[in-house]
């Protein structure tokens, strides 16, 4: 037998070594196997348990076969072999009949199973979503995980079914894949069944393949308005959340944003209010490693009413793909709102 504790049922062998020291009436031996089986998670503690089933056999090997062809399943089994000496031919002599039992405990690693899946809540997956991830597998399994590009995430357990296991987990692509095509989410189930220390056992992997759109913008800044010496730029998404530049209508407005993914096209659309004004087409004018930097500039009517907000909503174009800045992000564009005019000054400061 092989001599760790553990093995997978597909290797396991049955071997017997018998010697008679009286080999000159040796008329050969009685085999009697006794093989319990345990469904448990280990072999600890089994001595007080009732076995789930019992095999008995009388070969000198009980089978030659694996568990599984035997018609064994997985568990803890206690091996018993009993070794009867046949006695000599008749007249038998007192107490010429010996026998002698050898006890030994073994494990066998169950079969484990399992399949994979994911949701997007967007029809094309691009970088930067978050997709859920699904398996089912047989209720041996202990853990789940799942790989994808350089990230690995640990699935949890929800709920068992009868025979089956079902797994939960999310992750998101990452933004370190800049190239659209296909990609692959690995999952892998283990089991530590059979270890007493939790231990893997055995483990089997599905993979699943996932089409990605290698397509992203981010952070927007406004960098520049003509004749604004009160603010220092770049004046970024998140501090316009917190506070709307006052603007002079009339003035250039110069904005930035970077992108990933390498979009046929950048555009903005300028809104005075709730209504659609401009249309811009934004100009790569930097690239750096996967990212490049488009920028556009617009200006409004000089006799804008005081308090009229300026939202800028940005999308880009690859393909057929539409990546929307603004609901990606949950932004609602406004940046600007309406506190004076071009047509007040007497003199522009900076020209653009």
């Amino acid at each position: 037998r092989p001599t760790n504790n553990f093995f997978h049922e597909e290797l396991t062998k049955f071997n017997t070594t018998i010697t008679d020291p009286n080999g000159v009436d040796n008329l050969g031996f009685v085999y009697e196997w006794i093989l319990e089986n345990y469904k448990v998670e280990n072999t600890a503690s089994i001595s007080s348990m009732v076995p789930n089933s019992v095999r008995t056999y009388t070969t000198a090997k009980p089978f030659t076969n694996s568990f599984k062809n035997a018609g064994l399943g997985w568990g803890a089994y206690k091996v018993t072999l009993k070794v009867t000496d046949k006695p000599k031919m008749p007249p038998y002599e007192e107490g010429s009949e010996l026998s002698t039992y050898l006890t030994k405990t073994y494990y066998i690693i169950p079969d484990i199973s399992i399949v994979g899946s994911y949701t997007s809540a967007n029809t094309e997956v691009v970088v930067g979503d978050t997709i859920n991830l699904y398996a089912t597998t047989n209720k041996e399994v202990t853990n789940v995980k799942a790989t994808f590009s350089t990230t690995n995430v640990n699935l949890v357990e929800k709920n068992t079914v009868g025979e089956t296991k079902y797994w939960e987990g999310s992750v998101i692509i990452p933004e370190t894949i800049t190239d659209s095509g296909t990609y692959d989410i690995n999952f892998i189930a283990s089991t530590d069944f059979g270890s007493s220390v939790g231990v893997v056992t055995k483990e089997v992997t599905d993979t699943v393949p996932i089409n990605i759109v290698a397509l992203r913008l981010l952070d927007f800044r406004i960098t520049d308005i003509v004749n604004h010496d009160t603010i220092t730029f770049p004046y970024t998404k998140d501090m316009l959340i917190s506070n709307l530049i006052d603007y002079k209508a009339g003035y250039y407005v110069t904005f930035q944003i970077d992108s990933k993914g390498n979009p046929d096209s950048v555009n903005a659309d300028i809104f005075e209010n709730s209504t659609l004004k401009q249309q811009i087409n934004l100009v790569s004018v930097s690239s750096s490693g996967n990212t490049d930097t488009w920028e556009g500039k617009f200006f409004t009517s000089a006799r804008l009413l005081i308090g009229t907000e300026i939202s800028i909503k940005v999308k880009c174009n690859k393909g057929l793909t539409v990546y929307n800045y603004n609901m990606k992000e949950h932004w609602d564009g406004r940046s600007l709102i309406i506190n004076g005019s071009a047509l007040q000054d007497g003199r522009i400061n900076l020209t653009n």
